[in-house]
């Protein structure tokens, strides 16, 4: 059985490949990741998306993880705050 780490790190390589084409250099996650948080509206509070619009509960993102998974705590909860990573949630 493959560790977790080596099988992300061959989806990770895999996707480039199809993202850049074959013949691309590979570019280092790390800084994919930092250009994504350079971008992003931090102060800006989000919702989950739900079946039915959006839920109401506002979140403030707090950082990304090594693989780019958004780590988010709620608006009005201090910094001792529980975090939840999100993997597969849409926000809006």
């Amino acid at each position: 059985m493959l560790a977790p780490d080596v099988v992300m790190q061959e989806i990770w390589r895999q996707l480039q490949r199809v993202v850049l084409g074959a013949h691309a250099p590979p570019v280092p996650k790390d800084s994919i990741i930092a250009a994504f948080g350079e971008a992003m509206a931090w102060q800006l509070p989000m919702h989950r998306r739900t079946a039915t619009g959006r839920d109401p509960t506002p979140l403030r993102a707090v950082r990304l993880t090594e693989w780019g998974q958004l780590v988010v705590r709620g608006v009005d909860e201090g910094p001792a705050a529980q975090e939840t990573t999100l993997t597969a949630e849409y926000l809006f």
